[in-house]
């Protein structure tokens, strides 16, 4: 083979095995940041729903609690079980009346599934049940005889009197509690009709007259009782707020969920709780999960009561996905690969016909020029079969018939050996500086080499390490200009909710309280949603840093194409007029990333009233792309 076609197909064969190489160390890192990435999501996904379930919990122990202490219910509680002995049911009919519709008029509002109020012994008195459909009222008077009555109503019924009807039998207020009577609130988790549902027990505590002291002490006359379901709404809604699918296990199998055919789920892995479990501070489970076939990143949030684990919320996110992002990063840099061979091809030909032609061309010249006889002595032993051979060999004729032009001929084999040198040196050079690029990215194997020398020895496996500083750290830049052009959060979860769950994580860490409000906020393309979620970031943060605010409002309305979106707190405020751009960076950059997106940006402020920082942005024209 030729000079000419060994240079070329050997540069050329470099290329393709250092891009190769270079493809499979970045997939491999790509796959392992997908992975990364795919943690964080599902970690924050049970965060999310766990912050969901806790905030439930609150709610629902606070509408528990205003029912127990909803107006006149103690003194009804307490004529109830002082005296419904001594009465006629006639007499005491009304007050059933008035605690049952007094539950159920907060229950309709709170959306609680079922309440209940028991007497002191454990007796059911009076239940409310409701769901989308209906609503079914009930309370049993058990003296001297049961009589039960019962109101079945409607959405958008009005309960009055006549809604009342009699009946034979309400299972419902049938059973006694059979648990301890509570005597303080608490709130917990329960397996009810197969669904995991949160239970809320408020005691219903008055004042009564103790004959033997002859005082007025204290005195619990019942317990409210309140449940409500983790049903397939705020299954779905979780699912839609984080981007996974979501299922809840019990013992007995799948309650309900968005993966159907993930039905079973091992809760005996769970181990009893040593400790007073807590679901905001229980730990975030993360495996993976294959089902029929498919394979899942795991996230597990294990629900515990009574030191018994009772269920498990799991959060699923598809493999699928992560493999379709880590095919489209190969695909892409396949297609930059073809690019680079068939833009590097041309120079390697010309690159290679460049060094042979000279040699080609001394070989020639030689053929041409072997006349004489050259001292046999001196010979030269090439076995090579390209361009150099050939020269060695007329090389050798000449030495052996050019007797007479031998101090010509050295010179000329100086000349030619210099010639050759100098080649060498420029091709080293030429071979540095077109492959330079190529072996920095070979680099990207030190990673590799480092984790598999670690088992031959730590000296060869140190060295690795040094030459994965540099890449370490370049790694890591990339990373951090990728956080700062497009949030990982934002492209998840799009801008509302990524500025819900960010309101919230700044409520958590400063204090502050905080709400969002939102109206008719339109589409926005990827830079304009940037751009409001950055603005809103900066806002916030002067507020935490300068304002000395207890509260801040987030507001976004949207109206004729026109997205107007501000940041409002109650701090003390500053002269707007005295604070310029220059004076203040993060000012600066909100105006410029409203500028690069057609917005304006205004701030009005006064000492001791407030900061509010506004803007308005035009939704329906292209914008340049924000850095």
């Amino acid at each position: 083979m030729k000079l000419r076609n060994k240079l070329m197909f050997g540069a050329s064969a470099m290329l393709v095995v250092a891009m190769f190489l270079s493809a499979v160390v970045v997939s491999v890192i790509v796959n392992s940041q997908n992975r990364e990435a795919s943690n964080s999501l599902l970690s924050n996904s049970s965060k999310i729903i766990r912050e969901a379930i806790s905030e439930r919990q609150y709610k629902l122990l606070c509408d528990t609690r205003q029912m127990a202490s909803e107006n006149r219910m103690v003194g009804r509680m307490k004529f109830l079980v002082e005296n419904r002995a001594s009465f006629d049911f006639m007499m005491v009919k009304p007050t059933y009346h008035e605690m049952t519709e007094a539950i159920y008029n907060i229950a309709l509002t709170a959306h609680v599934s079922k309440a209940f109020i028991y007497d002191n012994s454990g007796r059911p008195v009076s239940f409310i049940a409701i769901n989308n459909d209906w609503s079914y009222l009930g309370y049993a008077h058990r003296f001297p005889s049961t009589v039960y009555e019962a109101a079945y109503m409607n959405p958008g019924d009005k309960l009055t009197y006549e809604s009342w009807k009699p009946e034979i039998f309400l299972a419902d207020i049938e059973s006694e509690f059979d648990g301890i009577i509570p005597e303080q609130e608490a709130i917990r988790f329960e397996i009810i009709n197969g669904m995991l549902c949160l239970a809320a027990y408020v005691p219903i505590i008055g004042v009564s007259y103790n004959r033997e002291t002859d005082s007025v002490d204290p005195r619990q006359f019942g317990f409210v009782r309140t449940i409500q379901s983790i049903d397939d709404g705020f299954i779905n809604r979780m699912s839609r707020l984080t981007g996974t699918r979501i299922n809840i296990f019990t013992r007995d199998g799948l309650v309900t969920g968005n993966l159907k055919k993930y039905s079973t789920f091992d809760m005996d892995a769970f181990e009893e709780a040593k400790w007073e479990w807590d679901i905001n501070k229980q730990e975030i489970l993360l495996n993976d999960v294959t089902v029929e076939g498919n394979g899942f990143y795991q996230g597990v949030l294990p629900v515990y009561s009574d030191a018994k684990c009772l269920a498990a919320i799991v959060s699923l996110y598809s493999k699928d996905i992560v493999r379709a992002n880590t095919l489209q990063m190969i695909k892409l840099m396949s297609i930059v690969f073809v690019a680079c061979i068939l833009f590097v091809l041309p120079f390697t030909v010309a690159f290679s016909n460049s060094m042979a032609r000279p040699i080609t061309r001394v070989v020639a010249g030689l053929r041409e020029m072997a006349q004489g006889k050259w001292d046999a002595s001196i010979q030269v032993d090439v076995k090579s079969n390209d361009e150099i051979g050939e020269l060695a060999k007329k090389f050798n004729v000449f030495a052996t018939t050019i007797k007479k032009a031998q101090d010509q001929l050295r010179q000329l084999s100086n000349s030619i050996i210099t010639s050759q040198e100098k080649e060498r040196r420029a091709i080293a050079r030429e071979l540095h500086d077109e492959l330079g690029q190529i072996f920095t990215a070979l680099r990207m194997d030190a990673v590799w080499i480092k984790e598999h020398l670690k088992k031959k020895g730590q000296g060869a496996a140190d060295r690795a390490s040094t030459m994965c500083t540099l890449i370490d750290k370049s790694i890591d830049n990339v990373q951090g200009m990728a956080l700062r052009l497009r949030p990982q959060l934002l492209d998840d979860l799009g801008l509302i909710p990524a500025l819900e769950w960010y309101i919230r994580d700044f409520e958590k860490r400063t204090g502050i309280a905080c709400s969002l409000e939102d109206a008719d906020v339109p589409e926005l393309d990827e830079n304009q949603t940037t751009a409001v979620f950055r603005i809103i970031q900066e806002s916030l943060t002067n507020v935490a840093r300068h304002a000395h605010a207890d509260v801040a409002k987030v507001s976004l309305l949207g109206r004729d194409n026109i997205l107007t979106f501000a940041v409002e707190d109650n701090g003390q405020g500053f002269d707007a007029r005295r604070i310029s751009d220059s004076d203040c960076q993060g000012i600066a950059g909100m105006r410029e990333r409203a500028a690069l997106v057609g917005g304006v940006l205004g701030i009005q402020s006064s000492q001791g009233k407030g900061t509010t920082v506004s803007c308005r942005i035009p939704v329906n024209v292209q914008n340049e792309e924000l850095n």
